[in-house]
Parts: structure tokens; sequence; C-alpha cells
């Protein structure tokens, strides 16, 4: 934790409960949020490790309605209170309940006007009467700003109470006191939203205001989840076998060696690193930090993977982590803001500027919370001869951030932030996000400023915006103000202020930056327009465009003491997240397509345009009593209620009502012009001034966004308190709402658990009865990209999904190999061959032929196997090229066998051939090769499978490695054995058989589906070869490998083997090894039972190119 050095951070470790006082005003006290900001932190705070959490106080006003955390009642919130009210009570309340740590938040009923002298003043006394505890610590949270855009211009007015608050939290800590200063007032007001706040209230928050205050404290309190006790050994590459007792050193995989230790009841885990870490057989109760468990296994066990701790019971201790999956990596991420005013000032007095911008990241953290991730501010200004600043804050960030500045007005101020080697992670089993990021640099006008330690995030869950720190779009917002001489006497200036806001966020892959694009909503108001100020296009460039202009003058009468003042005044405001618009589909992979899907329902989203009217006297910052205000309401998007479809080859209306509308990014964009007047002032004093006229224009998008109360068909897993983040889980991310459908559909005239039968087989039946009868077809269809049981997220989809699966895949790598270069035979595969009637003898020029006598002599070579160069390819190849020599020959037949036959099959009709190419298979000439009924692998059914012919051989066929993928369901179209018959010449004579050339077929294949993972590839002239039925890993690696049913899914590691033999020509673990690391890093599992784990490969169908090619899915990357 950041500030309580080591005795409080002790309490949490211990598990002792840490007392927590509450102390401020209404804002304390929960005013329109039930308990306020209280039971949101301590939510947060648990997420993060630290549940022993209890609130003290002597109020108990505005309980928790959620009934979640009795002990939230007690506070010390009063509203209206003042810092010196407070003040008066606060060294009777620590006396009193003898908090470890006081949360303070206070400052918005500071007298109006206040200084900043007077302010430091008032907050020093509340300290000195707090700490006539010492051991007390102190969490100072700043006022926030308020609600409406009149009052966000006044929030300039409280700017001195919030220095004067900074000032006393520095006073505190140089006499050595725990104070911390949480700047909600800055860090809220970069990302305002008016949707925070109660719809007639300026100042108070509703549920979600109050959650991003929490955010707010949790971070200045522990810096965030790795903030928290880092207890649980999580990513430790080391490999284990689960054990049922300890009593000698035992080895494991990866050299990771397990050791009872002598000297206690702890065990001892070497890892790969040399590392030396105790873990205790048992563990405390009161355990700050949770506990991954990842999945119960039996005894005996052979895991791999890195470390993670389950159970702490004796004997039962050690979980190696599952693989998980890489979601993105980037040479760098910047962030950046930057704020540049062209300025024109000019007349009596000085005149004082000054403008400002700000980035802000945030995260999701729970379906009620949102946690503060980067933020970086600059501005500059005239105020006090002038000055500038850059502040970031952030991880590895002291309180108060890292800050930068100097004297002198700056017209241009930037800060990037440069994230160097980014690597997004998804966690298996959970889904967590892993933010791991090798380096921070902060860049100041365009200089180098600080490097920063890397860091490395847990998501505290899994959904739209929980990546950590960066997992909401950057908002950005600005500011400027301006103002000049209006006191006795005359007068007459004018100051225009024009602010570019540029940067936002883009990243850099290979040494190519790239951004995305942003589509914004019109900004036309009933009686106006808002435009020109929220202008991003791009998620980086330039993105706010807004103004300040004023002019002033007064005429004091000759002979008199007054005279006519006037003031008229532009202000523009505008605030953007860059959301990036990127285009949203489901996209099919086969043209007969047909796919049962459910969606939950979207809310609806509307976008406000309001302008404002007024005419007549009132006071200047004060409500104007002729206002009229007319607003237009649009909608966005329209509410969307659940539906149950079948898709097919073209879109369905379920998927346009999500797709279609367009990925708006949330903006604000106002503006205000003020003309005010005192015809009669009085010239010895500042004027008076009544204003004449006010006319304001803004847009704010989105104003309303659905909740379950208007939309209970929303998925509940996306329906958090922040209407910002509901939109954003939806509408930016439709695809998290859109899943398969399984109905339990009879087996053998017996309805069958979706989860025992169709789930495994990935099959569904297009019949339900909430389908409109035009799609009721009473249709199975085999799914071919659907990770479904097979996915690394099947625990999270069943305990966070109630069981649903979602549609396709949206990550995956490929792999091609070209299949239109011959495939020679050679030397090395000297057990293909075999003869009849005589001997054989290879060399490297081709197979000597030696007779037995004067009978022709049978040569038989294997045309596909698993053992020898070319291994399956040549099952592949639509022609054979063969040649022969040598005096000792006199005629020469060749033919063909399959596996289903006995005796060849002749070319040229069984009369002499002489060298020369030859077609393999020719229309009707096919034979039969059988069928396979084994129920896809499932269990369920008691077919055992047909044959086609009375002298087929279905069941042994198909089980033979080789067999399956040359002959799998495909009527004659391969061979088995080339047979060359050779009648010897007489007198006898040398012969010579060169190494025949396999030719591929000039035409690309077309593939074909026998179910979701097995099918064939077809050329149009033949041959076929099969694919999805090889396994070549079970605990092991195994060659030649087994043959599974037609439901067997194929891993990442199949394909890989497959494309060897079958599309290369090699060895299938031919620089194997090297692939997998190629395809993934150490993160996600390089060993070939980690790639095996969880991996899924589809066949991709062939657009036109000779190849072979393969969609590789590592599931643990599929959120």
């Amino acid at each position: 934790m950041n500030i309580y050095a080591t005795d409080l951070k002790t309490r949490f470790q211990e598990g002792r409960v840490v007392r927590v006082m509450a102390m401020g005003d209404s804002l304390t006290a929960g005013t329109g949020g039930s308990s306020g900001w209280r039971s949101p932190l301590k939510r947060i705070m648990s997420a993060w490790g630290y549940s022993n959490w209890e609130y003290v106080g002597s109020q108990t006003s505005n309980p928790d309605d959620l009934g979640e955390y009795v002990r939230d009642w007690r506070h010390e919130g009063y509203g209206g209170n003042t810092v010196a009210q407070l003040t008066s009570i606060v060294r009777a309340r620590v006396a009193t309940f003898r908090p470890d740590l006081i949360i303070l938040v206070a400052g918005t009923n500071s007298p109006p006007g206040q200084d900043r002298a007077g302010a430091r003043a008032d907050f020093n006394a509340w300290f000195n009467e707090a700490f006539a505890d010492e051991t007390l610590r102190v969490l100072s949270v700043s006022r926030p700003p308020q609600k409406s855009s009149e009052n966000w211009l006044v929030d300039s007015v409280m700017e001195p109470v919030v220095q004067g608050h900074k000032d006393a939290v520095r006073d505190q800590q140089n006499l050595g006191r725990a104070v911390v200063y949480a700047g909600s007032h800055d860090l809220l007001r970069v990302g305002w939203s008016p949707l925070w706040y109660q719809p007639s209230d300026n100042t108070h928050f509703n549920r979600v205001g109050y959650a991003r205050l929490a955010g707010v404290m949790a971070r200045a309190l522990v810096g965030g989840p790795s903030g928290a006790m880092a207890g649980t050994l999580t990513e430790r590459p080391v490999g284990s076998t689960l054990i049922s007792s300890v009593a000698t050193d035992q080895d494991f995989p990866f050299g990771a060696t397990l050791k009872k230790s002598v000297t206690s009841d702890a065990v001892r885990v070497l890892t790969w690193r040399g590392e030396t870490v105790d873990i205790p057989t048992t563990w405390p109760a009161h355990t700050p930090w949770p506990v991954p468990i990842v999945r119960v296994m039996s005894t005996g066990t052979t895991l791999t993977g890195p470390l993670i701790l389950s159970t702490f019971a004796p004997g039962v201790l050690i979980y190696p982590m599952p693989v998980n999956g890489r979601l993105a990596a980037w040479d760098r991420l910047e962030f950046r803001v930057a704020s540049t005013a062209d300025v024109t000032a000019a007349g009596t007095g000085p005149l004082n500027w000054q403008h400002d911008a700000q980035l802000r990241t945030e995260s999701v953290i729970s379906v009620q919370n949102i946690a503060p991730g980067f933020a970086l501010s600059v501005a500059s200004g005239t105020a006090g001869g002038g000055q500038w600043q850059a502040r970031y804050e952030g991880p590895h960030a002291p309180i108060g951030g890292h800050v930068i500045g100097g004297a002198g007005v700056r017209e241009s101020v930037s800060l990037s932030l440069v994230l160097h080697g980014v690597r997004l992670y998804a966690r298996e089993n959970t889904g967590q996000f892993r933010l791991a990021v090798e380096s921070l640099e902060l860049v100041a006008n365009d200089e180098p400023w600080l490097t920063l330690p890397g860091l490395d995030e847990l998501s505290t869950g899994c959904g739209p915006g929980y990546i950590p720190l960066v997992g909401l779009p950057p908002v950005i917002s600005g500011g400027n103000g301006g103002s000049g001489y209006t006191g006795p006497g005359e007068y007459a200036w004018t100051l225009a202020l024009d602010q570019l806001v540029s940067g936002g966020w883009r990243f850099d892959t290979d040494g190519v930056w790239r951004d995305l694009p942003v589509r914004l909503p019109g900004f036309e108001t009933p009686e106006g327009d808002a435009g020109g100020i929220v202008v991003a296009t791009r998620t980086w460039g330039d993105l706010l465009r807004m103004q300040t202009e004023a002019e002033a003058e007064r005429t004091c009468v000759p002979g008199t003491m007054s005279g006519p003042a006037r003031l008229a005044a532009r202000s523009t405001r505008g605030r953007v997240q860059l959301v990036p618009a990127l285009p949203r589909a489901i996209h099919r992979l086969n043209p007969d397509f047909a796919l049962l899907v459910q969606r939950a329902g979207f809310p609806q989203v509307t976008l406000e345009r309001s302008s404002d009217r007024a005419d007549g006297p009132h006071q200047l910052n004060t409500q104007n009593p002729n206002l009229i205000r007319t607003i237009q309401t649009d909608i966005t998007h329209a509410r969307q209620g659940a539906r149950l479809n079948v898709l097919r080859t073209n879109p369905h209306a379920l998927e346009r009502e999500i797709f279609d509308p367009e990925p708006l990014a949330p903006c604000v964009a106002a503006r205000v012009d003020v003309l005010a007047t005192n015809p009669e002032s009085d010239c010895t004093f500042d004027p008076a001034y009544v204003a004449g006229s006010y006319a304001g224009e803004s847009v704010v998008f989105p104003k309303v966004v659905d909740g379950a109360a208007e939309n209970p068909e929303l998925e509940p897993a996306w329906r958090h308190a922040d209407p910002l983040v509901r939109y954003f889980s939806t509408w930016i991310h439709p695809h998290w709402s859109v899943f398969h459908h399984f109905s339990p559909w009879p087996v053998e005239n017996s309805p069958t658990d979706p989860r025992l039968y169709w789930e495994p087989v990935r099959a569904q039946h297009l019949m339900h009865p909430a389908l409109p009868p035009s799609e009721q077809t009473q249709t199975r269809t085999s799914l071919t990209t659907c990770p479904l049981m097979a996915s690394a997220f099947t625990p999270f989809t069943d305990g966070y999904l109630g069981g649903k699966r979602w549609v396709g895949v949206s990550r995956w790598q490929m792999r091609r190999a070209p299949v239109g270069v011959p495939v020679a035979f050679s030397p090395a595969g000297s057990e293909r061959w075999s003869a009849e009637g005589g001997t054989l003898a290879l060399t490297p020029l081709g197979v000597e032929v030696t007779p037995a006598g004067p009978e022709p002599i049978q040569v038989k070579l294997e045309w596909a196997n698993l053992t020898s160069p070319p291994f399956m390819a040549p099952a592949t190849a639509q022609d054979v090229e063969v040649d022969w020599s040598g005096a000792g020959i006199a005629s020469v037949r060749l033919g063909r066998l399959s596996p289903e036959m006995t005796k060849p099959v002749w070319w040229n009709e069984g009369d002499p051939v002489e060298p020369g190419r030859f077609r393999l298979l020719k229309g009707t000439d096919a034979i039969e090769a059988g069928t396979w009924g084994l129920d896809h692998g499932a269990g369920i059914t008691s077919d055992q499978g047909v044959d086609l012919r009375p002298e087929g051989r279905s069941i042994p066929l198909v089980a033979d490695p080789e067999a399956a993928i040359a002959f799998p369901l495909i009527s004659g179209r391969g061979m088995s054995h080339l047979v060359f018959e050779i009648t010897p010449a007489d007198p006898p004579g040398p012969i010579v058989i060169a190494y025949p050339i396999a030719h591929r077929a000039d035409e690309a294949p077309a593939w074909f589906n026998f179910t979701g993972h097995s099918g064939a590839w077809f050329w149009p002239l033949g041959p076929g070869v099969g694919h999805g039925l090889w396994d070549w890993y079970d605990q092991g690696w195994q060659n030649p490998p087994t043959v599974n049913g037609a439901g067997f899914t194929s891993s990442v590691l199949d394909a890989l083997a497959t494309r060897r033999v079958l599309a290369e020509g090699v060895h299938p673990e031919e620089n194997l090894d090297a692939e997998c690391g190629d395809l993934y890093d150490d993160y996600e599992g390089q060993a070939r039972g980690q790639v095996e784990r969880n991996s899924l490969a589809f066949p991709w169908p062939n657009s036109g190119v000779y190849e072979l090619a393969w969609e590789l899915v590592n599931t643990a990357a599929e959120v």
C-alpha cells in the first residue's frame, strides 16, 4: 500500500480488522446513493485482497440497500458541514472509535469565495485535531466537480479550495504525518459525465458516480490490484505431478523438484529459475488475497504448465497452471494528450488566460465498479507570471503523481505515456486478463522525461472493459478560460483563445504506428448546433477544438461617477471517449451455412440535444429565471429483446439489429454565449453585471442507456451499474451477447442432455418451438468453428454465463502448405518397396530389380505411409511419373491397388506401357473404400458401422491411421500401392526402376465437411484426402497417431503434424518444437502438451490456391 508504512499493511496481512472512519459532508453520508462511496470502496478493496475492513462511527443513516455489508452503515458524514464544523468533532470521534484510518471527503461546503490561504488553514486545523492520535492514518479526498454546464464553469471558483487542500496535505506530510491526498476533483473532471449525478442535483452522485469516486480512493490507497499482497505463486513455469503425500524428494517435468522440509511442515518448490519458495501446509482462514482454484484433479494426474496454489491441505499441494491465450502484442502502445492555444489579447489592464487537457483510462472490476488506470494532464497559463505543468498519475507514480513544469507560458504542452513490450493475455478457466508491460516511458513536450519499470496486472474478472488499467478506451477532455480587468474606472479589452486538444492512443507493431477510426454523432441542436468542438475522426490526431472569446468595456460619463458597462463572452467545452468504430459481423466460412443462435437483449441508447435561451436581467453566475430549455432526444440504438433464430448464408435480422447501428464514441459538446450589461455602473467599483441574454447549445451522448429494469433480457453478466459500460459491453462488443443454442433432442428416441452429446460432437438440430415457422427445418447441422466443450473457458462460461457458448472464433493463426509441387520418392523409403518373384536393391539412381527366373516379377511401392519419406504426401497426387531402364526388361505393366482390393487394376487395360506420366484415377474406375458410423466418438449410440460392399472392410480400414486419411468415406479416390509387373528379357540383364515422381493436381482442392471437425479435400479429378481423425498426442507423442471417431476435435499439434506428413512430405516431428515456439510464447505454453491442450485446428476452405491451409485456434484467446 502507498501510505501505511508497515503497521497498517501488516494488520491487513495478519487478518486483523482494520477500523476505517468515513468522515465528511453529505457525500460521505451517501445522499443520492444510499451508502455513497463506502460500499463501492469496500468492494474494490476486497477484490484487490483487502477484505478485513470495518467502518466505525456514530452515524447509521443511509444503509446500503443491497444489504451486503451491515458495517458499512457506520460513518461520520453530516450533510452541509464545512471543514471547520468537522474540525470541532474529529478529536472526540477519534478518541471514541479508535480508527486506524480516516477517509476525509470535505470542501464542498466551504464558504463561497474562500481563498487558497483560508482553505489551507481550515484543513490544517482539522489535521491538527485528528492527529492528537499520532498513530492515525488519513486519506484526504478533494471535493469532486459539480454537474451542470453552468456550474461546471463556476467550478473554477472552487479551485482555491482545492489548491488550499493540497497545500495542507503537503504541510502535514512535511511534519511526518501519514496523510495521502486523492485528487478526485482533478481525476473525476477528466471524464466528467452528467450520468453520474442525481437527475435534479448538481452536487450529489448516484450509484455510478459514487463508484467512480470509490475507484479514485482505492487507487490512492493501494495503487491498484498490483498493490495487493502477492501471496499466490501464479506464474512460475514449472511442471509437476499431483501427489497424495510427500516423503522424499521427487523429480517432475521441466526440472522442478518437490521437497519435504526437514525442519518444518513446509514444502519447498525449486522453480526452473532456481528460486526456492516456501509453501506452508496450512493457511490462515483470514487469508486476505484470493487463492485461485483451477479444478479438482484426482491423485496421480500428470499436469504441465506454470505453478498455481490451490489446496493447502497436507498431501495435495501443487497444481500447474494451464496454458493461456495471447490476445494482443504490441511493440509500443502510446497514450498522449496535448493542448495548443492560439491567443489574441489586447486592451486595458492585465489579461490572463489558461488552457489544459486531460486523458484518462479506466477498467471494469465488477458489475458495480470501475477502477482508474492512467491519467495524463497538461496545463499552462499566465497566472503567477506564467507557468506550465504536465502530470502523470498511475502505476509507479507517487502520491500526487509525477509532475514536471516550469516558469513561462507555453502555447503548446504535451505529455505522452509509451508502454513498451505490451502483451495481453487471457487465462484459462477464469478468463482473467493479464496485462504485461516491459517498461513505461514518459515524454513531456516531445522530450524524454522519465522511464518507469514495467507492470504485470491481472484483472478481477472477464468481460468487455475488464482489461487492467486500459479496459475502457481513454477519455479526452480539455478546458480553457480567461479574464481581464473589470475594476474601477474605464476599460476596454478583448481576449480570444482557440484551443486544440490532440493526441489519443495508437499502437506500433513491426515499426509501423497504427490508429483506428472513430465515429461521432451529429451535433445539431433544436435551435443551433454544437459542431466543431469534438472533431475526432480517429483514435489519434486532432480531437477537440474549444474556445474562449470575451470582450469588455466601460465608459464613464464625464462629470458623473457612472457609465455603461458591457461584457460579451463565448465558451465551449468538449469531451470524447476514443471508442474505435470497427466493423462487427459474423463471417461465414462455408457457403452452405446454418447455425441456431441465441442472442441476449440490447439496451436502448439515447442522445440528448438541447438549446438554452434566456433574455432579461438576472445576476451573473446564477440560474436565470427566464431560461427556456428546448430538449430533443434521439434514439441512436433501439432496444432489442432476446432472440432465437437460424442464421444462414445471408445476414439475418438478428445480426443486422446489433451490428448495423454505428459504434458511436461517447462525447459531450457544449457552447455558451452570454451578454452581460449594466447601463449605469458605478465607476468607482467593479460593475455588478446583469446578464442581458444567454444562449447555450449542447449534445450529450449517451444520455440514457437501458438497465435491467428497462430491458430485463440484457445478458446478466453485462448489466453494469455504469450506463457507459453497459453501452460499451453491448453495442460496442455485440459478439459477447451472441451464443450457440442446443436443445435436448433425442438420440435413439431418447432425449439427451446437450452437454453429453450435442455439444461434444458440435451438432445442432435446427428446430425449436420459439423459432419462426420458416426456420423450423428439423435439420441437423455440424458446427465447424465452434470451441464449445473443447474451449479453455468452459468452466467460466458454465459458471458466469449459465453454460452458454459464444459463436465462432475471433482469433487464429494460419498455416499454409503448397500442394502444386511434385513429390519424389528416394532411397530413404526402403521399407516401402517389396517384390514377388525376385529381389530388390535401392541405390541412389533407382531400384535395382533381380528376377528369380523367367516369370514376371511384381514390384510394389507403398504409395503413402507414416514411416518414411515422402510419408503421406503422395496421397494428394493426381498423376504419377514413372521410368525404367535396362536390357533385362522385355515389357512392363503398370497397376494400382487399394486396401479394399486383392488384385491390381491395370493401366492401358492390362497391356504393357511405356515410361511416362499416368493419371492416377479417372471417373468411374474408382474403388469403394467403405464407411464408418461410430457415433462421432461420443459413445451414446450403438451403431458400429456398415459396409457398402460385401468385399469391403470398413471397420479395420478406418482404424488404420494411414488408410483413415487416404480412404475416409471417399469412393475410390486413392490407392495404397503402385505395382510394376516386369517381364524379364531373355537373356537376363540389368533392370532399374527410377524413383517415381508424384505430381499434384493442377486445380485447387475443395474442402467438404463430414462433421464439425472432420472432412476431406477433393480435387476435381482426384484424389481426395481426409482430415480430422488423427490424434498425435495423448499423454505424450504417438506415431503412428491413433484414429478417433468423426467427432474428435483436432488440436493445433495434430494440424502441424498432419501438414508435415500430408502436404510437405516430411517427418511429423521435423522442426515441430521450433514451430510451437514460433506460434506461442512461454506464458501461453510452448511445450507439446501445452500446445495440445485446449487448442483447435480447422481446415480452411480453399480459395483457388494450390495449397492446404489450417486455421489454428488457441481457445484460451477466444474472449
